[in-house]
């Protein structure tokens, strides 16, 4: 359609101000470019440590578009506090080192993770790894130096025991210090390769700390305690907890004497034992294997001193095979039936031949989801109460139990009881929120029939029958979700929020609005009545319009406000031109003074559909419908007729006309079509809707 007089002109005046504002715009950037490139050239800052890298001001490099020489800034920034912060800590000011390494380094790093990306090439995690590891070696060398004090406090006031216990906490603190180091310096190699900066220096600092903790604890360990030897046999080349092994074993002092007549505790696989030795230092133990590995050949055995003692454990390896026994497991549950949310307890015992198997591990499940796991006590027996969670089909289940795992010495069958699993009832709330002229926030919540909330279950969101997104639902049962409905929806459109678990012991919900996208303009608030309920509507619509603000007007203003008038124009034009020419097939049909009975509707459908047209079936039983229950307004789209026609309808109903407009659509305008089984069923389903006045929808 050619454009009227005043449209032409009003395009002419457009086109010119966005002439205008081009050359005005390239004026204002060129300045802004050379006055960046004299900043760069000018600025040359001075490293703090040993890197090499020149910074650039982040600002200045911004605005000349150099993205690599901010991602090169912000990586030298960010080294250059890895840097500084070594250097405190190697100075023994912990406190100072962790700060450097605080908010400020996190707000760059997200700048710099903006800028780079978060990928292992950016170095990105690097960063983030090295300044995590960091502050846990200033932690741990803290700490350790105040241990060190107390621990000479004691040997100078002769409290043997004390100065043990702190030597041991010593020992552990070191090894956590080399651990955090090695991270480290991973960490810094993966930076260097990533970034191309210079942490030499920063290593050192930061190795030094580790190995001044590291030569430190050796002389504590030498000047505290004394060393031991441990042997171990046994005359069973195989062992199980049908057949124990008897295992015989030795502790000697360094200097070859016997550590005679002591309690020792005494670890062989997964077990401690606790055993006395004789005058030669000889004790035996009896190993019944229960969690270590079917098939081991190595067992390893190992001497745990206590915390005041004043020698140093010691080990050693058994050579003997495991061999898996069976052992019988039972289960019952306290209830025979359940549904979501309720505890579903259990309780069993494991034994071989009447003997209690202590420290299996029993992993209980319904319908292969698994409730927990718990470890067998001194008798055997093992308890555990939990929530049933919503992927637990509902129906007829059993609870069961088995020893894990399944390779491990002592092995069991699946213990099973029967427990009948109940169909819980959901609600389904939905509230639309315009938050601009393009976008629409939806919201809403998740709850069973109680109110309890419901977690972490998808729902998915449709605007006028199209998927805009898939939400999880929150600890609270709520969701929300904004989004841009689609492009050539015009008028008032249905949104719903729908909830289907098939795989679940909840019932599905269904949650309905209205939108008007006409209103997402609108600088004024409207609301509706919300009702929230399973498969029932529910809508709130408030439209909030973000006014132009003033600044628009400046600098690129022009263009952008040139812009909006153009796309304005061409959607009222394209518009026009649909209501002034619309397409045969999507045309609605209109309201006819004589019309066939709602049975030869129905059956004139199906003899389309049995011909296999299902697409000529839908839109002949469509048109019935609307004209079934016209509103009297033949010029409406299909989505406003629906909109309109099913305020009148009870919400079974409405829900069989969304549908049939759902399918009338896809057959109009979508390549792919409806399904003949499809449409049958939609037929089927929206029967009901032929024949009858307008009811209440109470």
């Amino acid at each position: 359609m050619r454009a009227s007089a005043p449209r032409r002109l009003l395009i002419a005046t457009v086109a010119l101000l966005c002439v205008l504002q081009a050359v005005a715009g390239a004026g204002v950037v060129a300045g802004a470019s050379t006055a960046s490139a004299t900043e760069l050239a000018q600025m040359t800052p001075t490293p703090t440590n040993n890197t090499t890298v020149q910074q650039e001001n982040p600002d200045d490099v911004d605005e000349s578009g150099d993205t690599e020489a901010l991602e090169s800034y912000l990586a030298q920034s960010l080294a250059e506090r890895l840097g500084d912060s070594a250097i405190r800590i190697s100075e023994s000011e912990y406190e100072q080192g962790r700060s450097i390494l605080g908010d400020e380094y996190d707000s760059t790093l997200e700048k710099y993770v903006d800028v780079a990306g978060e990928t292992d090439d950016s170095g990105a995690d690097s960063f983030d790894q090295a300044a995590e590891s960091q502050r846990e070696l200033a932690g741990t060398a803290e700490t350790y130096n105040e241990t060190y004090q107390e621990y000479q406090e004691a040997r100078a006031n002769g409290n043997d025991t004390r100065a043990r216990e702190l030597a041991r906490d010593l020992n552990r603190l070191a090894t956590d210090a080399n651990a955090s180091a090695r991270q480290l310096a991973d960490a810094y190699t993966r930076i260097e390769n990533a970034t191309g900066v210079d942490l030499s220096a920063a290593e050192q600092e930061a190795m030094s700390v580790a190995e001044e903790v590291s030569e430190q604890h050796e002389t504590v360990m030498a000047e505290t305690f004394v060393e031991t030897r441990l042997s171990v046999q046994t005359s069973a080349d195989t062992v199980s907890f049908a057949d124990p092994a008897t295992v015989e074993g030795r502790l000697t002092l360094e200097n070859g004497s016997a550590l005679r007549n002591e309690t020792v505790r005494i670890r062989i696989g997964e077990q401690v034992e606790t055993v006395e030795t004789d005058s030669d230092g000889r004790f035996t133990v009896t190993y019944r294997p229960v969690t270590i590995e079917n098939g081991t050949d190595a067992v390893s055995v190992a001497y745990l001193p206590a915390s005041e003692s004043p020698y140093l454990g010691s080990n050693a390896t058994l050579d003997t095979t495991i061999v898996q026994t069976t052992a019988t497991l039972t289960v019952d549950s306290e209830s025979a039936r359940t549904s979501f949310g309720d505890n579903v307890t259990v309780a069993g015992r494991a034994h071989v031949d009447g003997v209690a198997v202590e420290g299996a591990r029993v992993r209980v499940t319904v319908d292969e989801i698994t409730l927990g796991t718990v470890t067998t006590g001194a008798n055997g027996s093992y308890d555990l109460t939990s929530s049933l969670p919503a992927s637990v089909e509902s129906g007829d289940q059993s609870v069961e139990a088995v020893i894990v795992p399944t390779d491990s010495a002592v092995g069991s069958g699946v213990a099973s009881t029967p427990l009948t699993v109940e169909t819980t009832s959901t609600t389904l709330s939905l509230n639309v929120t315009g938050t601009s002229t393009e976008r629409v926030r939806l919201t809403g919540e998740l709850t069973t029939a109680e109110g309890a909330p419901i977690a972490g279950q998808t729902v998915d969101l449709r605007i006028a029958g199209t998927t805009v997104a898939a939400v999880e639902t929150r600890a609270d049962g709520t969701f929300s979700a904004t989004v841009t409905p689609q492009a050539e929806l015009t008028g008032t459109v249905p949104v719903r929020a729908l909830y289907d678990a098939p795989s679940s012991n909840l019932a599905g919900a269904t949650a309905r609005a209205a939108l008007d996208l006409a209103q997402l303009g609108a600088r004024s608030t409207t609301a509706n009545e919300t009702n929230t309920g399973t498969g029932t509507d529910s809508s709130v619509v408030e439209n909030d319009a973000w006014p132009l603000s003033v600044e628009l007007l400046g600098g690129g203003g022009v263009a952008v406000l040139s812009v909006l008038a153009i796309g304005w124009l061409v959607r009222r034009g394209e518009t026009s031109t649909d209501e002034e020419s619309p397409a045969p097939a999507a045309s609605p049909p209109t309201a006819s003074s004589t019309d066939e009975g709602g049975t030869d509707r129905v059956a004139k459908a199906t003899a389309l559909l049995d011909e296999g047209d299902s697409a000529a079936a839908i839109q002949a039983f469509y048109g019935a419908v609307r004209r079934s229950l016209s509103t009297g307004d033949d010029s409406q789209t299909h989505w406003e007729f629906y909109a309109t026609a099913s305020d009148r309808l009870q919400p079974e109903r409405a829900g069989a006309l969304e549908r049939l407009t759902e399918a009338y659509e896809q057959v109009v305008y979508s390549p792919d079509g409806v399904a003949t089984e499809d449409a049958a069923a939609v037929v089927a389903d929206a029967a009901s809707l032929l024949g009858d006045d307008d009811e209440s929808a109470s």
